[in-house]
C-alpha cells in the first residue's frame, strides 16, 4: 500500500470506503399493492409494487425482498413457484426475470427477454411450467425457457393476431397450448411441427362464445379448459366456449385446489365444484388482483389496496400489510431531531398519497383512507419536521396540516387566514415550507396574491409579492437561512415546470411590515446572479454557512450570503464549483450540466446530490466526486432521486426515488456540540488485516492523534463531523502490533480535548 500522510490518511479512511465499499443499504418500500400470488408447500409468496414478501404459513414469519436483498427490480408483474426445482420465478414489466433458489438462498437474473430488440414492449405477465420448460407470457407473445433459464423458443405470431400481440396467460392442457389475449384465446396442437407458424394456431373470440375484451387467465379443471374473461367465467366444450350463467361478472384470476376451481371477481370469490355448482362468497371492499386457494375453505386474496387477505369459510379473518409507508410515491423528506423521518407524497403531475412518519421501527401513515380528518388530502408536496416531534405538511389545494407531537391534527386553510389561487381563494396550494432561526414557519401559497405566509404567535400573516419579482413569476420554493434571509425559487405563472430564477428576501425581522422589506432578484445572466439555470430545484445551507443552489443545469453557491443584498455586483454573482481535475490546465466546472433535484449536507460537510441520473457524493468544496450511485452499481430503486434527508446521530442518509424509499449508512456522523467523551469500537480489536475502528463523539473539526503506550505518534487524522475511522495502520501503511493505544482528540475551534484507549490484538 502506498505511503500516506496524515491528511491523505484521513481521506482514505473516511472517504474512499464510499467508492470501494458502499455502506449498508436498507429499503423502506410500500408493499400494500399486491399484484400476484404463488405458493410452495410451506410459503405464500406475494408480488407487489414495492417488492416481494414471503409469508410462512406455519409460523407467520415474513421475509422481505427488494433490490437491497438482490432482486433486479421491485414492481413485480408475475410470480410462479416451481415445486419440482424449489425455484421462484419473478417477472417484471421491463422483461427482466429473477430466479430465487430456495435451497441455495440466492438470486439469479435472466436478461434475454429484456434485451430483445424486436419488440418495444417486453413485460412479463405470467408463467406456466410444463415438464422441463417454463412458458413465459409476455407483452409480445410466448417465450420458452429450459430448466436453466436459457431461451428455447418463442411464439409471437398466433394465428390471425398481429405479430407481437400481448399474451396474459399460457396453459398446456388437452394436448394443446392455449394463450389468453385481449382478443380471445389462441390455441394450437402441442405436437404441431412448427408453432412459430401462424397457420397452426386457431383463434377463438366473440364468434365462438367468448365475450369481447380481455382474457385474464386460463386454468385446467376436470379435464376442461376455463377462461377468466371480462364477461365472466367461460368453459371450453371441445369446439367453442360457453359462459357459466351463475358467473356473469368480470373474472380477474383463477386458482385450482384439488376438487374445486376458485374464481376471483372484483366483488367475490366463487367456488366451482365438478358438478358445476357455484358457491359465491362476497369480498370486503378493495381492488382484488390475485387468488390462491389453500384448501376448500381457506383462500388468500392479493388486493391492490388492502394487501394480503385471508378468508376462512367465506369470512375475512386476517389482513396483512408489511411495515412501510402507504405508497412508494415519495417526493420530499424531512428529518426531526426527535428521531422521526417525515415523508411527503407528491410528484407534481402525479397524484400523491398523503404523508408518512417513520420512528426507526414503525410507520404511521396519514392518508384520507385511514384518517377521515384528512378527507381530500392526497397530494402533499411539502413536509417540515418540527423539533418538538410534530410536522407541518403543505398540500395541493387543501392548505396546511399540522400534526402535533401527541398526534392531534390541525388544519389551516382559507378560514385560518391563508389565501389561495385568485378566483378560487379556498384552493390553497402549499408546495414549500421552511423554518427560520426564530422558529417562524414560512409557507408558499402558489399563484396567490399573497404568495408567502408566515406563522407566528398562533396566526398566519400574508406577504404580497415583492416588486423585485417579475410579473409573470410565482413563488414556488422557500428556504430560510441561518441569518433569516428567505431564498425563494420562482416559476412561471402559466407553467410550474418553467423556472424564473431566485428571489432573496430580507424582511428585516418584521414580516408584518412588508414596507421595509428588501429583496434581490437573481437570474442566470452574468452580472445579474450568474445562476447555472433559471430553474431552481434545491436550496440548502452547508455547515460553513454557504448557500448551495441546485438548478436544472448544475450547482452554484454563495459563499457570503449575508453580504448579498447590500454587496457589490461581484458579491451577488453565484460561484460555480470548480473541478479539482484541471485536465491539461483547463478549468472545468464539476457536474456542470447535472439536473439537481435535492441536496443534503452530511456531518463532514460533504454534499449528497440527488438527480435524475442517480445519487452523487462530493467533497466539501464540490471539487471532486467521491461516489456516484446508480441502479447499475447499487441497490437504488431508481436513478431518479427526488428527496434526501440526513440523520446526523447515525449517519443514515434517506433517499427518496421515483420508485420508493431507500437509505445508505454513510461513514460520517453529525458533530457533537462539544468534545467530552470518546466512544471507540470495536474495543478490543482483533486485527488480522485492515479493518475500521470507529472513534465517535467528535466535534465540527477535530485533530486525532493515535499514540503508542510509550507516547510515540502512530497516526494523525484530521476529521470533519462526529466520527473518525482508523484502519489500524500507522503512517507508513503498516498494521500496528498488539498493544494498548492512546487516542487523543482536540477540538480545533475550542482546543478542548478528550482521551480514549483501544486494545489491539494481533
Amino acid at each position: 500500500m502506498r505511503r500516506i500522510g496524515s491528511l491523505l490518511g484521513f481521506l482514505l479512511c473516511a472517504l474512499l470506503p464510499l467508492q470501494a465499499q458502499p455502506g449498508r443499504w436498507q429499503a423502506y418500500t410500500a408493499m400494500r399493492q399486491v399484484n400476484t400470488l404463488t405458493a410452495s408447500r410451506s410459503t405464500l409468496w406475494a408480488g407487489t409494487t414495492g417488492g416481494l414478501f414471503a409469508y410462512e404459513l406455519a409460523t407467520g414469519e415474513v421475509r422481505r425482498f427488494t433490490r437491497v436483498e438482490g432482486m433486479s427490480g421491485i414492481e413485480i408483474s408475475a410470480l410462479l413457484y416451481d415445486e419440482r426445482r424449489n425455484r421462484l420465478w419473478v417477472g417484471y414489466p421491463n422483461g427482466v426475470l429473477d430466479v430465487w433458489d430456495e435451497t441455495q438462498q440466492r438470486w439469479r437474473t435472466i436478461l434475454d427477454i429484456a434485451r430483445s430488440t424486436q419488440f418495444t414492449q417486453r413485460g412479463v405477465r405470467s408463467f406456466f411450467v410444463y415438464g422441463d420448460t417454463l412458458y413465459v407470457a409476455t407483452d409480445f407473445g410466448i417465450v420458452l425457457l429450459d430448466s436453466q433459464g436459457r431461451v428455447r423458443d418463442s411464439y409471437t405470431r398466433l394465428g390471425t393476431l398481429n405479430p407481437g400481440t400481448p399474451v396474459w396467460s399460457v396453459l398446456i392442457a388437452a394436448g394443446r397450448i392455449w394463450a389468453a389475449t385481449d382478443f380471445g384465446v389462441a390455441s394450437a396442437p402441442l405436437a404441431a411441427p412448427n408453432l412459430k407458424a401462424p397457420e397452426f394456431w386457431e383463434l377463438h373470440g366473440s364468434g365462438c362464445g367468448l365475450p369481447s375484451g380481455r382474457i385474464y387467465a386460463l386454468a385446467d379443471y376436470e379435464n376442461t379448459v376455463y377462461a377468466a374473461t371480462s364477461g365472466g367465467l367461460a368453459r371450453y366444450d371441445g369446439s367453442c366456449w360457453r359462459l357459466l350463467p351463475l358467473l356473469r361478472e368480470p373474472v380477474v384470476a383463477l386458482s385450482r385446489q384439488v376438487d374445486y376451481l376458485f374464481v376471483l371477481t372484483p366483488s367475490a370469490v366463487a367456488r366451482l365444484d365438478p358438478a358445476l355448482a357455484v358457491s359465491r362468497f362476497p369480498l370486503s371492499p378493495g381492488e382484488p388482483r390475485a387468488l390462491w386457494a389453500q384448501s376448500p375453505t381457506i383462500w388468500w386474496v392479493g388486493d391492490f389496496q388492502r394487501g394480503l387477505c385471508r378468508y376462512e369459510g367465506g369470512q375475512l379473518r386476517w389482513q396483512f400489510i408489511p411495515e412501510g409507508p402507504y405508497s412508494n410515491l415519495i417526493s420530499q423528506l424531512s428529518w426531526s431531531p426527535r428521531g422521526l423521518l417525515w415523508a411527503a407524497s407528491s410528484q407534481l403531475d402525479r397524484p400523491g398519497s398523503g404523508f408518512y412518519r417513520f420512528d426507526g421501527t414503525r410507520w404511521t401513515n396519514f392518508h384520507p383512507d385511514l384518517l377521515p380528518e384528512l378527507a381530500g388530502i392526497f397530494d402533499v408536496p411539502a413536509v417540515l419536521a418540527d423539533p418538538d416531534g410534530g410536522v407541518w405538511a403543505g398540500t395541493w389545494g387543501r392548505g396546511i396540516v399540522r400534526v402535533e407531537p401527541d398526534g392531534t391534527l390541525r388544519r389551516f386553510d382559507r378560514r385560518s387566514g391563508l389565501i389561495g389561487i385568485p378566483g378560487s381563494e379556498d384552493y390553497v396550494v402549499v408546495p414549500a415550507l421552511s423554518r427560520d432561526p426564530r422558529g417562524r414557519i414560512w409557507a408558499v401559497s402558489f399563484l396567490s396574491s399573497y404568495p408567502l405566509f408566515v406563522y407566528e404567535n398562533g396566526r398566519w400573516t400574508g406577504l404580497p409579492r415583492h416588486s423585485q419579482a417579475p410579473g409573470n413569476a410565482t413563488y414556488f420554493t422557500v428556504y430560510a437561512d441561518s441569518s433569516g434571509l428567505l431564498w425563494i425559487g420562482l416559476r412561471a405563472s402559466d407553467d410550474k415546470n418553467v423556472g424564473m430564477g431566485l428571489l432573496v428576501l430580507d424582511t428585516r425581522d418584521t414580516p408584518e411590515n412588508p414596507a421595509d422589506d428588501r429583496a434581490l432578484y437573481l437570474r442566470a445572466e452574468r452580472g445579474a446572479g450568474n445562476l447555472p439555470d433559471r430553474k431552481v430545484n434545491a436550496i440548502v445551507q452547508d455547515r460553513r454557512g454557504m448557500i448551495w443552489i441546485g438548478t436544472a443545469r448544475g450547482l452554484a453557491y454563495y459563499p457570503f450570503p449575508g453580504l448579498l443584498i447590500e454587496g457589490s455586483t461581484a458579491e451577488r454573482e453565484a460561484q460555480w464549483p470548480v473541478s479539482a481535475d484541471t485536465g491539461q490546465g483547463r478549468r472545468s466546472y464539476l457536474l456542470r450540466e447535472l439536473s439537481v433535484n435535492a441536496i443534503a449536507i452530511d456531518g463532514a460537510n460533504r454534499k449528497w446530490i440527488g438527480s435524475p441520473d442517480g445519487l452523487w457524493v462530493t467533497d466539501e468544496a464540490v471539487s471532486r466526486v467521491l461516489a456516484h450511485y446508480t441502479t447499475e452499481n447499487s441497490p437504488l430503486l431508481s436513478n431518479n432521486i427526488l428527496g434526501l434527508a440526513y440523520r446526523p446521530d447515525t449517519g443514515e442518509l434517506f433517499v427518496a426515488t421515483s420508485a420508493g424509499l431507500v437509505s445508505i449508512m454513510t461513514d460520517v456522523l453529525g458533530p457533537e456540540p462539544e468534545l467530552r467523551t470518546l466512544r471507540i469500537f470495536p474495543n478490543p480489536v482483533r486485527l488480522q488485516g485492515p479493518r475500521p475502528i470507529y472513534i465517535r463523539g467528535l466535534t465540527e473539526e477535530t485533530r486525532i492523534k493515535i499514540l503508542s503506550i510509550e507516547g510515540h505518534l502512530v497516526r494523525e487524522l484530521y476529521v470533519r463531523g462526529g466520527q473518525a475511522i482508523w484502519d489500524g495502520r500507522d503512517t507508513e501503511g503498516r498494521l500496528v502490533p498488539s498493544g494498548v493505544y492512546l487516542i487523543t482528540a482536540v477540538d480545533l475551534a475550542t482546543r478542548r480535548s478528550a482521551v480514549g484507549k483501544v486494545l489491539i490484538i494481533r
